[in-house]
């Protein structure tokens, strides 16, 4: 599910095993409209087709940096080995790894009160290819899940804006959920502050303090440097005695001179896909997470339901469109693809508009400009988290949740929670463990 960043992606629920498009770039030309336009067998208005219109996009594009660097082929290296060792296994952590993360979710709602724009309205699978279209279709029949494969009639009568185009069907998963993880955290981070938790942002955590090994090299405290704007918090901070309880450290914005210890009991990492530092100090040099980035186009959403989707769409292959309705606004996400550098931005964005504007020429409200977006969020080499007890006994991992962090993310909190408690997790943990790759 590629359809956000850190803070973006608004997919919660799904039993539906939605993946990153990625492939081989194609190089076509931009689509031909006149050879996409059909009529469907009831004569009714041109229509055009999705599997036309979506192989006119671009994907994957291999970067020669990646070709030279070293972390890229240890990445691979793994990838290749825990593909060939744990695929059923894999798919089994996974759907017990969303059932919790929902279960969490919902007990996290009914204890705060959260209001993030929640609903579950279902989710409609759009499949361009007829072939992979009934594949599906019968792997729905035999599932225990909520999908149900639908007509194009009926999909187009649950999602009216999908009216013009032509495909063969789509899988309706009639309880997925969707929510503004942007306004959850805002939240949530409201009611923290309530409780005591300290935050502390536009800081940099430079390296842990530790006790010899002879003593169990546990951290002890954790050097920080903040920029100047946040000189009067990092005092406070350094200060308190509820300085323990949690610190929030995002990437700096500027090179603050001092630097101070944060005493803790136990370090939650959550860092990026770039070398994080933490990482480095405690002598683990890599990790394996590669930077994937993604796309997406949000604007004010015109308000007739025949010009802009309603509900949550993904249309599958060859390069996944995501569209996602957040209150008055409506995104459009696409494109997942490995990459260390910046070159191919601005060409991918327009891709993506070009798609948007093919499908759902009319979705944008009159006279808005949407706002074009991209980030990068950490991959590891088997698509799931690296969670748990690092190589320290009191440092928890807690990343490399790639395109489903918003997925993810309520379950690993748990996980975690319990981890530092001392509470059973009720969860295979080795799955998620750092342990399940060879480190070099």
């Amino acid at each position: 599910n590629n359809n956000s960043n850190s803070n973006n992606n608004n997919n919660i629920d799904s039993k539906s095993d939605v993946n990153d498009g990625m492939g081989i770039k194609s190089g076509r030309s931009p689509i031909d409209t006149s050879s996409s336009k059909m009529k469907d067998i009831n004569g009714s208005p041109t229509v055009y087709s999705v599997d036309e219109t979506m192989m006119s996009a671009e994907t994957f594009l291999t970067e020669r940096q990646l070709l030279v660097a070293p972390r890229f082929w240890k990445w691979c290296i793994n990838y290749l080995s825990l593909s060939f060792s744990h695929g059923d296994w894999a798919k089994e952590v996974l759907d017990d790894l969303i059932d919790m993360s929902l279960d969490t979710l919902a007990e996290t709602r009914r204890n705060l009160s959260l209001h993030f724009e929640y609903r579950s309205d279902g989710a409609l699978i759009v499949y361009p290819d007829e072939d992979k279209f009934h594949q599906t279709a019968e792997e729905a029949l035999m599932t225990t899940y909520d999908e149900v494969a639908i007509t194009t009639n009926k999909a187009k009568m649950i999602e009216p804006s999908l009216s013009r185009l032509h495909f063969p069907g789509a899988i309706f998963h009639q309880h997925d959920s969707l929510g503004n993880c942007v306004v959850f955290c805002a939240q949530l981070e409201e009611v923290l502050r309530q409780r005591g938790v300290k935050f502390l942002t536009y800081t940099e955590a430079i390296e842990f303090q530790r006790t010899l090994p002879s003593k169990g090299g546990k951290v002890t405290g954790v050097v920080v440097r903040p920029s100047p704007s946040c000189s009067s918090a990092s005092s406070s901070l350094s200060s308190s005695s509820s300085s323990k309880r949690a610190i929030d450290h995002t990437n700096a914005k500027g090179g603050g001179d001092e630097s101070f210890v944060v005493p803790c009991e136990y370090v939650v990492v959550c860092s990026g896909s770039e070398k994080n530092k933490l990482i480095v100090s405690s002598g683990l040099d890599w990790v394996p997470m590669l930077p994937m980035r993604s796309y997406s186009i949000t604007g004010k959403a015109n308000v007739d339901p025949a010009n802009c989707p309603q509900n949550y769409i993904l249309i599958e292959e060859p390069v996944e469109l995501l569209v996602t309705r957040l209150g008055d606004d409506v995104r459009f996400s696409s494109y997942a693809e490995i990459s260390l550098g910046d070159d191919e931005v601005e060409k991918r964005l327009e891709s993506l508009k070009h798609v948007v504007h093919q499908l759902f020429p009319n979705a944008f409200a009159e006279g808005e400009a949407p706002v074009g977006w991209n980030g990068k969020r950490p991959l590891s080499s088997d698509g799931l988290p690296i969670v748990g007890i690092s190589h320290i006994s009191n440092v928890v991992l807690n990343t490399a949740h790639g395109s489903d962090e918003w997925r993810f993310a309520h379950g690993t909190a748990r996980i975690v929670a319990d981890l530092i408690s001392g509470r059973s997790t009720g969860f295979n943990t080795q799955a998620l463990s750092l342990k399940r790759f060879f480190l070099f």
